[in-house]
């Protein structure tokens, strides 16, 4: 996910969330920096999570709330 346009999304301040798009791939990353959960949203269509760093279900992102130090990164429709 070094290539590609990049588009970053607003968030609470805890947060940082971005797409990257790289010809058909569109990838979308969520990183929630604090120890306390934090709520996160984006009306996209998950197809496959790339990576997480624990087990959750990331496949409905609409009003989400991401777990302390929560990250994934996920591939979605463009």
């Amino acid at each position: 996910i070094v290539w590609g346009d990049f588009e970053l999304l607003e968030t609470v301040e805890e947060v940082i969330s971005f797409y990257r798009t790289y010809g058909e791939e569109r990838w979308l990353v969520v990183t929630n920096f604090s120890d306390k959960v934090q709520p996160f949203s984006a009306d996209v269509s998950v197809e496959q999570v790339m990576i997480e760093n624990m087990p959750t279900d990331v496949t409905a992102l609409a009003d989400y709330s991401l777990a302390p130090w929560q990250a994934f990164v996920v591939k979605v429709s463009q």
